[in-house]
């Protein structure tokens, strides 16, 4: 197992994980990314490649997934409009400095065997002394792998916000 930044060589393979983790609304799996409308390859480049927040975990012999996250500075440089729990973030909690780790995403055959730990792991010595938030899917269906993961890393549920469409999501901070 290996933790690298992502480059501009990894963007089409996450996509292509991103695209395979996303689960229907009205599904009843209890754990993905909520579907939403697909980012093109330039936003995921300006996201992801030269970001230090940005992590890719493989295997010996492929991606096992990532971990993306913005800090406060990097949030107001990069256009995010249009995404609702960045602006809420923004809106009530950027007096201090914080980063909001907003996707981890783990290939189905590598869940439970500790990538996503290590990819917190990493990211957390990152970020030791400053304030993380994280928002998990709480309805149309709550994403209980994702908050049992976090949970184990004291992250605490502070509110549940409303977006469009009624979804709820909790937001979750860990740090002062």
């Amino acid at each position: 197992m290996r933790i690298r930044p992502i480059n501009k060589g990894d963007v089409s393979a996450i996509i292509e994980l991103v695209n395979d983790n996303l689960v229907s609304r009205d599904s009843n799996t209890l754990s993905g990314l909520l579907e939403y409308s697909p980012n093109s390859v330039d936003w995921w480049m300006d996201k992801l490649v030269n970001n230090k927040f940005s992590y890719l975990i493989e295997d010996e012999e492929s991606i096992a997934g990532f971990l993306s996250a913005y800090d406060l500075k990097f949030l107001k440089k990069h256009d995010f409009k249009g995404d609702e729990i960045i602006s809420y973030l923004l809106k009530n909690h950027s007096k201090n400095n914080f980063v909001y780790c907003d996707l981890i995403v783990i290939k189905k055959e590598f869940r439970k065997k500790g990538f996503a730990k290590n990819l917190l792991i990493s990211f957390l010595d990152d970020v030791e002394d400053i304030i993380v938030y994280g928002a998990i899917a709480h309805k149309p269906w709550k994403n209980e792998l994702s908050i049992k993961t976090i949970s184990r890393f004291e992250f605490k549920l502070i509110e549940e916000i409303i977006i469009k469409e009624n979804l709820i999501f909790g937001i979750y901070k860990k740090g002062v």
